[in-house]
This record gives structure tokens, sequence and C-alpha cells, in this order.
């Protein structure tokens, strides 16, 4: 995407309560316009967080080159991709060469397809004392057991999250997960989730009718449980988190081990 169309789309945003823009895809750091990309950040990023996603092999060829890189800006946060299993040579080197400063400001983001995984993802975190991070369960087609036994949730999980009458009330209406987000290709398609229709182009219009379109007739923000089956016959879809991605990767909307004998007698069984 041109340098011309992000500063017309940061320019439709100045006036609307946006919270976050997050910026990837493949090795950002071979943007073309990557020097004034970065000064345009900085100086558009004054009401709202930016947060830049990069993989860590990509990161540390950028350190080695000293390219600039606009993370002291404290209004520009990093996310560092850290796919497994890592080369642990390359590594060792990055953590090495990494700042201390933008180690402790950075979120590492760990992909996990199985125990194994998880396990080295623990060690990593542990030897180089990895002060933030989180883990992303990742469906590769072939691992449905891993879900069905790290993300599935059970009655007592469903309970046990408590959610407020506001939050669950919210949730009757709208997709929390989903609402408010929208996702701009580089070829300016947009899309409120990349797993449904685009909803228009930036090249053609503004943002605005994509809004509009998605709010009346869309399928992502207003994607609620009570709309889908077999949720909607569950006395828990009001407790039960909002459907996600992973609902959308699995083609499977009840992603839980739930049997429940609901007040008229009935059993609603959901595997």
């Amino acid at each position: 995407m041109d340098l011309n169309s992000i500063s017309d789309i940061f320019q439709q945003l100045k006036s609307a309560p946006l919270d976050r823009v997050n910026i990837l895809g493949g090795d950002i750091f071979k943007y073309s316009q990557w020097a004034p990309l970065t000064e345009f950040i900085c100086n558009s990023s004054k009401d709202r967080e930016t947060c830049l996603y990069v993989h860590y092999l990509n990161l540390s060829a950028q350190e080695e080159k000293s390219a600039p890189f606009p993370i002291s800006d404290s209004s520009v946060s990093m996310k560092v991709l850290v796919p497994l299993p890592v080369d642990k040579q390359k590594w060792i080197q990055f953590m090495r060469t990494m700042p201390t400063a933008r180690l402790e400001t950075a979120e590492f983001l760990f992909p996990l397809a199985d125990d194994l995984q998880l396990a080295e993802a623990e060690e990593m975190i542990t030897r180089f004392q990895i002060p933030n991070y989180t883990f992303h369960p990742f469906y590769n087609g072939e691992n449905e057991d891993f879900f069905q036994q790290s993300v599935f949730l059970d009655k007592e999980d469903v309970q046990e999250a408590g959610p407020g009458t506001t939050e669950i009330l919210a949730r009757q209406l709208v997709n929390p997960f989903h609402f408010g987000r929208l996702t701009i290709l580089s070829n300016g398609a947009v899309h409120a989730n990349v797993n449904t229709p685009a909803l228009g182009n930036i090249k053609q219009s503004s943002l605005y009718p994509a809004i509009y379109k998605e709010m009346l007739h869309g399928k992502s923000w207003r994607r609620t449980r009570k709309n889908v089956k077999p949720c909607k016959q569950c006395t828990y879809n009001a407790l039960c988190p909002p459907l996600s991605n992973y609902e959308y990767a699995l083609n499977k909307n009840n992603l839980c081990h739930i049997l429940n004998r609901n007040l008229w007698g009935s059993v609603d069984v959901m595997h």
C-alpha cells in the first residue's frame, strides 16, 4: 500500500474514537517507504496507539542494520512473532542484539500447535526472562485434539468466567471480539473480518460506506452465539465467550464440552 493511501486512511480516522492501528504483513521493514512511514506514524499516533507486528528474524536483521524504528515513541508499540520451533542460533543472536528497552516494552507472541511447542515456549520465556508474552493456539488442520484439550470450554469454565450483566447484554447485540474492527489489505480491500467478504475498497470510496454496510448487513460485528447453530439452542450461549476466528478455522461454532440439564428438564449436549 502506498504512503498516500495510508495517510488518507489516518485522515479518515482522525475523528473516530479509535484505540489502535495495527500495521502488519510479511517483512514490514522491506516496505519501500519505510523511513517516511515511521516519521508519519510518530506524527500521527498522538491520540491512539500504533502497533507494529514483526517476525523475530526480520527484527534481528533490522537491528544489525541499525535502521530507524519508531519504538521510542510512547504511542508506538511492537509485537514480536515467534513461530516454533525457532532457529536456536538465530534466536540466541537475536536476544543478544535486542536492546533492553525494546525487550521490556515489546510483547512476544507464541503461536502454539501442540504441547511440545507450549513446553518450548515456556522454556524460552524462563531462560531469556521474557517479561511480556502471550500464547496463541494455532489450528493447522491436524491438531484438533490439542484444541479439544487447551481451547475448548466445559461447563465449569463458563460458570467461572462470570461475565457481568452489561457484558452479557452486549454479547446479545454485537460480537465484542470483532465489533469496530476493520482490516485493510494492501490491495485496498476493506474487511470487517478477513474470513468474511470484502465490504469495499479504499481505492474506490471512503471507509464510511464499508462501515455502514457492515452495521446493516455484515456478518462479523453482529455475529453472536444467539444467532448461530447449535449455540442458539444452548442455555449457556449468553455466558460463553463471543465467537472468534477459531470457530471460522475449525468450521465449528461450539468449541466446548457441555452437558447441561436446563430449567425445563431437557438436555443440551454440546460436543
